[in-house]
């Protein structure tokens, strides 16, 4: 693949989950200029549904600069509370938090503004009242953190089926990996290069990491990914393929 890529974990996501022949819908703001129309089209091209992206007339399209160190550490600074993508409001949801199979929100979602955080909350309010799973990603950011934001944060996790957390994330929301899964959450922690482990009641799975050339970094409002339903398998063995199917399809074809 080349560039330019959707940014931001929410966007990420929706992405990568649309090329994998998911159905997906993005809920988010964009301006109306350049950088917004970058992104939707690319959306667009990736085979992410985007009547869901609502364009604002006098807002900029959101900005995060990412600085890395030579440890591999980040640190970033956002634009966004001020742009397009904290403007997305509880009606340009539509009806598809009852509709949707699958709700996926990033916990960037719930630090860029309250009026994101608002609509966030009750997207996931409302699909968990219509039955729906609910797949979070906690994306804790030291510079849009906040008692607040972590407090929010920790609540969404809580609703969670799935819980799509990195190294150390949940010790930083002060919870117990073994509570999550004795309420059925699965939970997937990435584990950078020795890969992820996904756990759920007694399965327990490594998922070694793909070997890849690091090209380009991304970030970036909420998703409202759509997939097809259907529970948690007892069986480590659908796992497992499910686990190497993604690897494969992850691996680079060549460079």
């Amino acid at each position: 693949m080349v560039g330019p890529f959707p940014s931001g974990a929410p966007a990420i996501f929706a992405s990568a989950t649309a090329r994998l022949g998911i159905p997906t819908e993005l809920c988010a703001v964009l301006g109306d200029d350049p950088f917004g129309r970058l992104i939707r089209d690319r959306l667009e091209l990736d085979g992410v549904d985007v009547s869901g992206v609502v364009i604002h007339p006098k807002r900029p399209t959101a900005v995060a600069f990412v600085a890395y160190r030579s440890t591999g550490e980040r640190s970033f600074v956002f634009h966004v509370r001020e742009a397009a993508a904290a403007k997305l409001r509880p009606s340009d949801l539509g009806d598809r938090p009852e509709h949707a199979n699958w709700l996926h929100i990033s916990g960037s979602s719930l630090a860029l503004g309250p009026s994101l955080a608002g609509t966030t909350i009750q997207a996931v309010r409302r699909a968990k009242l219509a039955g729906k799973r609910v797949s979070v990603d906690p994306n804790i950011r030291a510079e849009a953190s906040s008692r607040s934001v972590m407090t929010s944060i920790r609540s969404v996790v809580r609703q969670a089926d799935v819980v799509f957390s990195s190294e150390g994330e949940l010790d930083a929301l002060g919870f117990d990996e073994a509570d999550l899964l004795g309420a059925g959450a699965v939970v997937c922690t990435t584990l950078a290069a020795k890969g992820a482990r996904v756990r759920y009641g007694e399965i327990d799975v490594h998922v070694p990491a793909p070997r890849v050339s690091t090209r380009h970094t991304r970030e970036w409002p909420l998703a409202l990914p759509r997939a097809p339903s259907g529970r948690p398998t007892t069986s480590n063995v659908p796992l497992r393929r499910a686990a190497t199917h993604w690897v494969r399809r992850q691996e680079p074809t060549g460079e």
